[in-house]
């Protein structure tokens, strides 16, 4: 009698972003708003995973049924309508808007390091449950 053995393979979507940020440590980016010492993500990297809707100074960002509103220069927010505060403040520069990654992590997501892969370095991966499915995108990581 042969034993069977089932096995069951989660969908996964995996995607490299691409940035030309302003130069990490920049006074520049520190004068609109960047909270120093605090990992972002450009928002045009960021909607390879969320949805974003810009409402003046607060912008809704959607990940399956989680939803948070932050507000350009504030580190407070709200994640599904409860208060939290965030590790740095949104900011806009040179017209491009940056987020903290730790955002994604108050929407439920895992944020590591994946420097230990070659080739890989400053970059963060990110993993999200989304659906019933596993979306994991590299971000390069941008310290201000």
């Amino acid at each position: 009698m042969r034993k069977i053995t089932a096995f069951t393979l989660v969908a996964c979507t995996f995607a490299m972003a691409q940035v030309s940020p302003p130069t990490p440590g920049s006074a520049r980016a520190r004068a609109a708003g960047a909270t120093p010492g605090t990992a972002y993500t450009d928002g045009k990297s960021l909607q390879n995973l969320v949805r974003l809707q810009p409402h003046g100074k607060a912008i809704s960002l959607q990940l399956g049924d989680q939803e948070m509103t932050v507000f350009t220069g504030q580190r407070r927010a709200f994640s599904n309508g409860d208060p939290v505060v965030l590790p740095g403040a949104p900011f806009v520069l040179e017209g491009r808007s940056y987020y903290p990654t730790g955002l994604l992590r108050a929407m439920g997501c895992s944020v590591e390091a994946a420097g230990r892969t070659p080739g890989l370095k400053d970059v963060l991966s990110v993993t999200c449950h989304v659906d019933g499915k596993l979306k994991k995108l590299l971000f390069k990581k941008l310290i201000f």
